[in-house]
């Protein structure tokens, strides 16, 4: 009985806090949001959850009031995020209970004066939120210290460790042991690998810390060191698995926006070949320039990478939009060794599209972006002489 009750105990506080989202904006009944940063990666969805549940739990309460995780990212991207999915089932979260930050009415609250925040995984909040710096009530966080919120804040734990896991985890063991059931034990620990690469000394991320975190995690339910390669293992292919994303997720997955000379443009990296990606969407076209539409772009650029059935590492480069044929000639003559690509895509004159095999493999979008910027400011210069 003891598993399921902690268990069932982070399910009922989500249900409770769910509701209590939703109405924040609506009553002025205070909520305090643990929110994680907006890269969302696993680390800040974890932290949120768990820390939210945390300190609503705790007899003996660091903050009054009533919490809920919150997080950082629209819901729709959460699909983009292909190992938390896994990692939150296995720990017995439904995330349709947790809101995200689409779904509450922030500057609402903010003229109710209903919410306040503690911030997990980073202690600057980002530029596009720095209107709620005032509402910084505790941070819990890894990342080197900015020293701000100093007025505002009941508590600051920043710590150089591996993982912002690491710090809940300490703090639960030290002050709440008995909140952490199994499933939440394995969830924390997972997120510890996956941050510290399985515990790779190369990556100079894992510090005794999280070395302890994972041994007292394993002694309550948590993994067991056995099991550690096969854990990191599951979650980094669930992180790369690209097989269930539409097209419209693939161009947001992992998407460099730059402007040049006036022109907005962006370069999404793509991991499958173009011949496969048009195989698995007949209506390619109409996505890539709905998205184009949707971001205001004037060029879209899609870098992909794949390995062909010879083994070989391969990139392609497709460029489209209606500034796009200002690039072509561009690349062309770049290092990149570029040639007419052999895949048939019927564009139009509205949404001109060409397609290239990319000789120098080298060049990552690191390489591309530059140039972008380089042939585009001058190809206007050259334009007004």
């Amino acid at each position: 009985p003891g598993k399921m009750a902690a268990k069932s105990s982070v399910a009922g506080f989500l249900k409770q806090a769910a509701s209590a989202a939703a109405a924040v904006s609506s009553q002025k009944k205070r909520l305090t949001f643990v929110m994680g940063n907006q890269a969302s990666d696993l680390d800040s969805m974890v932290a949120a959850v768990v820390y939210s549940f945390f300190l609503q739990s705790l007899s003996k309460p660091i903050l009054p009031g009533n919490f809920s995780p919150l997080i950082n990212i629209p819901r729709k991207h959460f699909r983009l995020r292909g190992e938390a999915a896994g990692a939150f089932s296995e720990a017995g979260i439904d995330i349709k209970s947790v809101p995200f930050i689409d779904e509450v009415d922030i500057k609402k609250c903010v003229e109710n004066e209903s919410l306040e925040f503690v911030l997990v995984d980073h202690n600057r909040l980002a530029v596009s939120q720095e209107s709620y710096g005032p509402y910084i009530k505790g941070v819990i966080d890894h990342h080197k210290d900015e020293k701000q919120y100093l007025s505002s804040c009941k508590f600051r734990t920043i710590k150089a460790v591996g993982s912002c896991c690491t710090l809940i985890t300490l703090q639960a063991l030290e002050e709440a042991p008995s909140l952490i059931s199994p499933e939440i034990a394995r969830l924390l620990g997972s997120v510890i690998l996956l941050d510290t690469g399985n515990l790779n000394p190369q990556m100079k991320k894992t510090t005794s810390d999280d070395l302890t975190a994972l041994k007292e995690l394993e002694k309550i339910g948590g993994l067991q060191e056995k099991d550690y390669e096969s854990v990191y293992n599951n979650l980094l292919n669930q992180r790369r698995d690209i097989s269930k994303l539409t097209t419209a997720e693939l161009l947001i997955k992992d998407t460099k926006y730059g402007v040049a000379a006036g022109l907005k443009f962006a370069i999404a990296g793509v991991g499958l070949s173009l011949e496969d990606w048009v195989k698995r969407d007949s209506q390619l076209i109409g996505a890539l320039e709905s998205f184009y539409e949707e971001e205001s772009l004037d060029i879209l650029i899609a870098m992909t990478t794949f390995t062909d059935e010879k083994k070989v590492f391969r990139r392609q480069l497709l460029i489209c939009g209606s500034k796009a044929p200002e690039l072509w000639d561009g690349v062309k003559n770049s290092d990149l060794e570029l040639k007419e690509s052999d895949v048939k895509f019927s564009g139009s004159e509205s949404f001109p599209l060409r397609a290239f095999d990319q000789g120098n493999v080298r060049a990552s979008r690191k390489q591309v972006m530059p140039l972008v910027y380089k042939i585009l400011s001058e190809a206007t210069t050259e334009s007004k002489m």
